[in-house]
């Protein structure tokens, strides 16, 4: 394939990046809802029962075998359900339903540096990136 001759001329557009946009955090949602399906792992383990008060990054679902991960609140709030909801692939799946309070309140220790991670080993990493929930 042949360059056009002259090259391709386009109309600048640089105008709408000199706008002084204002970003903002969004709200946390009302209510969320936490698959416990990680195919092909076995679905995780609930560690809440309904009324129970949660914050961002508490495990609220443990693995039970070696391929599953944990699994983290991503709002603060209260769980209010752990039933079977609508899933956009799987049609029905076991869920924990947090109502958000809103105030997105951190478990302690949620988003400071490890300390001293250079010297685990490959086995110790995998463990905290297992609990992490990081998964593929």
């Amino acid at each position: 394939m042949k360059p056009l001759p002259g090259g391709l001329k386009l109309d600048g557009k640089k105008d709408s990046t000199l706008i002084s946009w204002t970003i903002a955090r969004p709200s946390p949602p009302r209510r969320i809802r936490l698959p416990l399906s990680q195919p092909p792992a076995a679905p995780p383990r609930s560690r809440v029962q309904v009324g129970d008060r949660v914050r961002v990054g508490e495990v609220v679902a443990e693995p039970v075998d070696s391929l599953g991960v944990a699994v983290h609140a991503s709002v603060s709030g209260k769980v209010s359900a752990i039933a079977k909801f609508p899933h956009p692939l799987l049609r029905e799946c076991e869920a924990i339903e947090i109502l958000s309070d809103g105030k997105d309140e951190p478990m302690p220790g949620i988003g400071s540096a490890r300390s001293g991670w250079e010297m685990l080993s490959p086995s110790e990493v995998i463990q905290i990136l297992r609990e992490s929930g990081v998964v593929g």
